[in-house]
């Protein structure tokens, strides 16, 4: 099964009967779990006690096809009716007792080979039953009997968080969060699935971000993406905006980036190089692609060849070395001599500045529009060699050039760097890489957008998906 944990998937295809309680609060994706897993089984069965099958279809139309409306219950319809009209909200939900909804179960699914029953919600049946102060714990030891012998894969939803009866015999739980993500004064929200147990699974991840993104469930496994060989397809630009490169990302920004913009990337730890660079790679290749021109300058012992490999197969070699010009540090000990690389003194930032500013000139005067994009990797060589009141002046300078010239000018930078807060105050665009549970999520902070968005690398292209 696509999108779901590879834990939940071994258990549900153990060859013998198992049952799950999914918890969480109202709104944390439990129904839109199970009517995913039941969608990929073979004999669905689904009772709810609080959403009709036609309320359900209006809100998952997906499901019309993939579950036979014999397969879903409404229990306020199999109920007992009280004649007493004052009770007839409450009693509308009750069985005369919950053996006889058990018996409803047995009855469904003792024709059926590998039956797969959800009980939604388990708790609200159990709340309002008429028998069950009586018969706690004896009904949950029967229902888990039934699973067993009937080799029966159940899921039982409940709201209820707290420890009950119920967790011992089950053998598994899963428990579906909202939790809070980011830093900043609006503060967001992701979803993360917890697996508490699943007896006789080798449970090597925990925890997994998820989305209900068009009202479907799809969790995150880590992602450990390589540069590969792929396409890339021009994308004209917008009005005012040079293109992302990216589809998602132009319509989230309104066409793109607006000319002469100043764009922050802060990076969290532990995120790999390769997801901001895939990121502006697309923007790189765009500009290219339109016969623009780019400028890199590496992070301190950053190889200056790893770029040329990553983007030469997706544009000529003959492009990239009269569009792309990387400004490297000379080293003594090892050079190399390419028409692409520009190498600076490293010891002496004025004669670095002027060499950079002729070579930007350069390739202005190279450019199909005049326009060029500029990406800084890092500022840690600097950080290092210089204090922040002698870079911080020059980086202003070249974002005002950047920005009179209308061109792009991109900063990678890394959390607890010293020059962060001064490249936020004068960013356009802050884009914020953080990792969790193995999930790379992109956080548009500047322009605001709502949505954490899990990254998908199928390189060069990247697809961004909406944590909702």
């Amino acid at each position: 099964m696509d999108n779901i944990p590879k834990e939940l998937v071994e258990a549900i295809n153990k060859p013998y009967g198992y049952s799950i309680l999914v918890k969480g609060i109202a709104g944390s994706g439990k129904t839109t779990l199970v009517l995913e897993l039941l969608s990929r089984s073979e004999n669905p069965l689904y009772f709810s006690t609080r959403v009709s099958p036609l309320s359900l279809k209006h809100q998952f139309p997906w499901i019309k096809d993939a579950i036979k409306p014999e397969n879903m219950f409404d229990i306020t319809q199999l109920a007992y009716i009280s004649t007493d009209t004052e009770t007839y909200f409450e009693s509308i939900i009750r069985f005369k007792d919950l053996p006889e909804f058990l018996q409803v179960i047995y009855h469904r699914t003792k024709n059926l080979e590998h039956p797969f029953v959800v009980i939604d919600a388990w708790s609200t049946l159990l709340k309002y039953s008429q028998s069950s102060s009586i018969i706690e714990g004896k009904i949950e030891s029967f229902l888990s009997e039934m699973v067993r012998q009937k080799k029966i894969k159940l899921f039982l939803v409940t709201e209820t968080e707290s420890e009950t009866y119920l967790d011992y015999i089950v053998d598994g739980i899963i428990t579906l969060k909202r939790i809070g993500f980011g830093k900043r004064a609006r503060k967001k929200r992701i979803r993360e699935m917890h697996i508490e147990k699943l007896r006789g699974v080798e449970v090597a991840q925990h925890e997994y971000i998820f989305t209900l993104n068009n009202g479907r469930f799809r969790n995150f496994e880590p992602l450990y993406p390589k540069i590969k060989q792929g396409s890339f397809q021009k994308i004209e630009d917008s009005g005012d905006c040079f293109s992302t490169g990216n589809h998602q990302l132009d319509n989230i920004l309104n066409g793109g980036y607006r000319k002469g913009s100043f764009i922050v990337f802060e990076i969290g730890d532990g995120i790999s190089d390769i997801f901001p660079k895939t990121l502006v790679y697309q923007t790189i290749l765009n500009f290219l692609k339109h016969g623009r021109t780019c400028t890199i300058a590496p992070a301190g012992e950053e190889y200056a060849m790893k770029y040329f490999n990553d983007l030469v197969p997706l544009v000529s070699e003959e492009v990239f070395n009269k569009k792309v010009l990387i400004f490297k540090e000379e080293n003594n000990f090892f050079k190399i001599e390419k028409p692409f690389i520009k190498y600076t003194h490293g010891s002496n930032l004025e004669l670095d500045i002027n060499l950079y500013n002729e070579t930007a000139r350069y390739l202005i005067d190279n450019s199909s529009d005049g326009h060029i994009i500029q990406l800084f990797s890092s500022l840690g060589s600097l950080e290092i060699k210089y204090p922040l009141d002698v870079y911080i002046p020059i980086q202003e300078k070249n974002i005002e050039v950047s920005r009179m010239g209308g061109n792009l000018n991109v900063l990678f930078i890394k959390k607890g760097s010293k020059a962060l807060q001064y490249s936020l105050n004068q960013c356009d665009y802050h884009f914020n890489l953080e990792r969790m549970d193995g999930c790379v999520i992109l956080e548009i902070i500047k322009p605001y957008f709502k949505y954490p968005l899990a990254l998908e690398v199928d390189y060069p292209n990247i697809n961004l998906i909406p944590i909702v």
